[in-house]
């Protein structure tokens, strides 16, 4: 009896032929630019063998993430007649690893020339923070692996490890050591939006059988926000070569030097997804417990329960509408409008969240700031607030509004219905602002959109003009908690005690008739909003007209 016996490098062989085939595989829908640039590597490779130590080294290119541009430049400086040239990146990526490990520029114009960019080279590229920078520094790096990182696996929240990455920490605010961030990628450039916290959200669909603890990890956005662009080499460096080169440790083609990181880089115990040599890494659920963590370190993401209260969701919402404030600097545009004090008409204007749309998925949308739209006028007694903006780049997201010396501070029946009926709208509108003649600045916000849907129904039957119908069930309920707190507050002046009362009077009936809306009042010492809720009791089943009034979340 014979048997057939294959030798060892006859296996080895097959293997370098398969992993070849890999290589060079394209998308069926491949682009011409792709189809020749594997064209140009099948010859050099057979020329003069590379593919099997690049992959080795390196890995393989997802050539279905592969990016294009054309990129025009002065014929004088290249001398060959050629006014534009294509550019084209690729990700590489490690057999089985699920992080991108390099990028890969293709110059194609007569001929074809490469320029390798190693991850875990990213510090040698320095950290210059100049704006007009013509060659890219280790944020353009990070954010452009970040980008493809997001756009092959899906998740894109980040831990940054090393503290040297997107340093633009407002002047004298503390630098963290480490911290979280959201990437949105678009096809000029990589927005990097700090992430101040995390709570849960939905069922995670992948969630492990059994797991109690899987749920989606929604991040609380904050509005520090950094923009990476990519840059390329103007190809008279010396760094575009025939051949794509392996990477030496040490020896990236970064143009800066960098010093050790301040925080050391997360132990390669999970290669996977670590990697080595990197300051930033992709939180994902750990496949076993559906614990949202860092998977290289292992230390679980600190996620903010759920609140439970409805002071703990009216303090937050609060503090939602303290950065709307802040970040669009709305004080700013209220401090151009002359004689507030004095001005007999209302005015406002729009408040916007600037975008950045992902061109691959619409629905994927990155907010890089916050703004506020031109100063309009209304009439003594109210306002139209016009929206005008271009919907690539912002989207009304809340407004402010004034109060003349002869209204209420506080926003008005008329003012809770319009945010209603805007967030059906839009679910983006959350809130809405009021600053007053007197100075005090309040808000009114969503905390329980099942039942603002529900009380916007009864537009009709509460509202009269601005105010509650005087005979309606609310009406009559807001005039019973006025004069409790009129007499409550008889000892200022009227105009204040009349203006307390009315506010503390808005807030009783809030709450009691489920309208999933809170009220909130700047506080002038500490300049935050601070939620106003009253709860109404009656203490005698027997005497249902008197009512008693608590101040709760304080």
């Amino acid at each position: 009896m014979l048997f057939a016996a294959c030798k060892k490098e006859d296996f080895a062989q097959k293997s370098n032929l398969q992993n070849e085939e890999r290589f060079f595989k394209l998308p069926a829908n491949a682009r011409p630019e792709l189809k020749r640039i594997v064209e140009d590597l099948k010859l050099k490779n057979k020329n003069h063998p590379f593919i099997k130590e690049f992959i080795a080294s390196e890995g393989y290119p997802l050539w279905e993430f592969a990016q294009f541009k054309k990129r025009k430049f002065n014929v004088t400086n290249r001398g060959d007649g050629n006014e534009q040239d294509s550019l084209v990146q690729v990700p590489i990526v490690q057999d089985e690893a699920q992080y991108v490990k390099d990028i890969l520029n293709i110059r194609i114009d007569s001929s074809i020339l490469y320029k390798l960019i190693a991850g875990e080279e990213y510090a040698s590229f320095g950290f210059n923070k100049d704006p007009n920078r013509t060659t890219p520094n280790a944020n353009d790096i990070v954010g452009t692996i970040m980008a493809y990182e997001h756009l092959i696996w899906g998740q894109n929240i980040f831990e940054i490890t090393d503290n040297r990455l997107f340093d633009n920490w407002p002047q004298g605010a503390p630098k963290p050591d480490s911290f979280y961030v959201v990437q949105k990628f678009t096809t000029t450039y990589s927005t990097i939006t700090w992430v101040c916290g995390f709570h849960t959200g939905g069922q995670l669909q992948s969630c492990p059988p059994g797991a109690e603890h899987c749920f989606e990890l929604i991040p609380e956005i904050c509005s520090i926000t950094w923009v990476s662009t990519t840059y390329e080499g103007d190809g008279d460096s010396g760094e575009w070569v025939p051949i794509p080169p392996t990477i030496t440790p040490g020896s990236s083609s970064g143009s800066g030097t960098g010093a050790n990181p301040t925080t050391p880089n997360p132990p390669n115990n999970l290669p996977t997804i670590c990697g080595s040599g990197r300051g930033w890494v992709r939180i994902v659920p750990d496949i076993e417990s559906g614990i949202w963590k860092n998977p290289c370190t292992g230390i679980p993401i600190p996620i903010e329960d759920e609140p439970q209260t409805p002071c703990e969701i009216a303090q937050n919402a609060a503090k939602k509408m303290d950065t709307l404030f802040n970040a669009s600097k709305a004080d700013s545009v209220l401090n151009t409008i002359p004689n507030l004090s004095t001005e007999t008409k209302e005015k406002g204007f729009p408040i916007y969240q600037n975008i950045i749309i992902n061109p691959f998925n619409p629905t994927d949308t990155s907010v890089t700031g916050y703004s506020c739209g031109a100063v309009q006028t209304g009439t003594d007694s109210s306002i139209l607030i016009e929206y005008i903006y271009n919907p690539n780049t912002k989207r009304p997201i809340t407004w402010l509004h004034t109060h003349n010396k002869n209204g209420y501070p506080a926003q008005s029946a008329k003012d809770i219905y319009e945010l209603l009926a805007d967030n059906l709208s839009n679910s983006n509108f959350q809130g809405a602002f009021v600053a007053a003649a007197n100075g005090e600045q309040h808000a009114i916000t969503i905390t329980d959109p099942a039942k603002a849907t529900a009380f916007l129904n009864t537009k009709s039957t509460y509202l009269d003009g601005t105010k509650w119908k005087e005979d309606s069930d609310i009406g009559k309920a807001f005039e019973k908690a006025y004069e409790a707190f009129e007499k409550k507050y008889k000892n200022y002046d009227t105009t204040t005690q009349r203006n307390l009362a009315y506010e503390m009077a808005m807030a009783a009936v809030l709450s009691e008739y489920y309208t999933g809306i809170t009220l909130h009042k700047k506080d002038p010492a500490t300049g935050k909003f601070k939620p106003l809720v009253v709860k109404t009791t009656i203490p005698n089943p027997n005497k249902p007209k008197k009512k008693e009034y608590t101040q709760e979340c304080l």
